[in-house]
């Protein structure tokens, strides 16, 4: 493994890194659990990365993981080539900012008592950024990119008055209102209908576009990650078992549980 504690100039950083990342849970009847061993991968700037995986395998505790709500146990999260748990405060808090995470839940994700608003909003007041006037204009435009049109019809309902693919767009306005430089997406589409599924990936890959947003998109739905992904990891028992371009793991699985996965992508594809 590459030593990442010194990354010359001349040798660009990725954006975030897992180097050798573990991470265990106590349960009062199991006792300690390991969730994550040795896990290491890298995003690079505007990448999208899948991580695929069943249920249970580690997955959102590695998006957890990387937008600071959990730390590791062992190892470390390197964000441009630096370790985030050295950063200073304020450091961190620049960090941060610039990633965002997507819950699986649109019902769940967004608060029932606040308006789209200043649900959208929400990043920029966390942060302390911008005064009333930017961050109206902020929260406009992300609802306007995330295909919500025009802004000022969804501007001031609940999230009760919408759909669930408006929610899950309301999601991503807020996910994308400061313009972050990775967004992790856990599980979006899952509470969607296959109509919409695709829909959502399409606005994601044109946000990519238009912003230069990276992705790591995490799901258990292998024929989504191979229409969105560039690169896919495949998680299995806490630990990466493959890894390569989007194509080459699909053409040519190494890994039993990969080859297991293809195989049960194929034959529901091709059921009626």
């Amino acid at each position: 493994m590459i030593d990442v504690s010194y990354i010359p100039l001349d040798h660009p950083a990725p954006l975030v890194r897992l180097d050798r990342v573990c991470k265990s849970f106590y349960t009062r009847h199991a006792g300690r659990l390991v969730v994550l061993d040795q896990v290491s991968f890298t995003i690079a700037a505007g990448e999208v990365v899948g991580l695929i995986g069943g249920s249970g395998v580690g997955k959102s505790t590695i998006a957890r993981l990387i937008v600071g709500l959990e730390c590791p146990d062992d190892g470390r999260i390197l964000y441009e080539g630096r370790d985030l748990a050295h950063f200073s405060r304020s450091e961190r808090r620049a960090a941060l900012r610039c990633l965002h995470l997507i819950f699986q839940d649109p019902y769940d994700a967004l608060p029932s008592f606040m308006r789209v608003r200043q649900i959208v909003a929400e990043p920029a007041a966390i942060h302390g950024v911008g005064t009333p006037t930017q961050r109206a204009e902020w929260v406009h435009a992300a609802l306007e990119a995330a295909a919500l049109v025009p802004a000022t019809r969804f501007m001031e309902r609940y999230p009760h008055e919408l759909s669930g693919g408006e929610r899950q767009r309301v999601a991503l306005a807020r996910a994308i209102v400061l313009r972050p430089r990775l967004i992790v997406a856990d599980e979006p589409t899952s509470m969607l209908d296959v109509s919409l599924r695709m829909e959502l990936l399409e606005l994601m890959r044109r946000l990519r576009d238009q912003y230069g947003i990276a992705y790591l998109y995490i799901t258990h739905d292998l024929a989504l990650a191979q229409a969105f992904c560039d690169r896919l990891l495949i998680l299995q028992h806490g630990r990466v078992v493959e890894e390569g371009p989007t194509a080459e793991v699909i053409e040519q699985p190494h890994h039993p549980y990969t080859t297991a996965l293809v195989r049960a992508a194929a034959a529901l594809s091709s059921s009626p």
